[in-house]
């Protein structure tokens, strides 16, 4: 898998290629990321149920959706299901304060002389790309612009990023148009 970077272009490319950003590829192990701690998951008759119905979606690449309150274990029985199956996982709390930036990405100034600028993805980006499990916590606490993003994403196997990007570029379309294809690892559950 890759991180996905992209660089403003110095003048003399962007008037050449007329496009202001091009990709660069950083290669990323995700395997960092595979839970390798034991958290304090207490095995009963219902935990073990919940964990197989978590298993069996995830094997089944379906979304899942888990309903419960606040404390009752979701994130660590997924993670638990994430290192079973050696998968990367990542962890989201959602809040009203989330953007669509945070997600998808956003500028990032480098210091330097002279100063650049690169597209950093954002954590749902790196996700959907590498093939990561996201657990969204507190699912129902996120805007409305950050979930029609994670639907639009689901339903079209793609993510999006509109801009300016150097077309001709692995995922960059005609228009400029950042176009990532979703990892077939990749697993959302909230």
């Amino acid at each position: 898998p890759h991180l996905y970077f992209l660089s403003l272009q110095s003048r003399a490319q962007q008037d050449a290629t007329g496009a202001r950003w091009a990709v660069r590829y950083l290669v990323e192990d995700t395997t960092a990321m595979i839970p390798r701690r034991k958290r304090n998951l207490v095995r009963t008759p219902s935990v073990d149920l919940h964990i197989q119905e978590i298993e069996e979606a995830c094997r089944q690449n379906h979304p899942l959706l888990i309903i419960s309150p606040t404390g009752l274990g979701k994130s660590t029985m997924v993670e638990h299901c994430a290192q079973q199956f050696g998968a990367p996982f990542k962890r989201f709390v959602m809040s009203a304060s989330l953007s669509k930036e945070d997600f998808l990405g956003k500028l990032v100034l480098h210091p330097g002389d002279p100063p650049w600028f690169s597209f950093g993805l954002g954590a749902f980006a790196y996700s959907f790309v590498n093939g990561c499990w996201v657990f969204l916590d507190e699912f129902n606490l996120a805007p409305d612009p950050v979930l029609q993003v994670i639907e639009l994403a689901l339903d079209r196997g793609v993510l999006t990023i509109p801009g300016n990007f150097a077309p001709g570029v692995r995922w960059v379309g005609p228009d400029g148009t950042l176009s990532l294809p979703r990892h077939p690892n990749f697993r959302l559950i909230a």
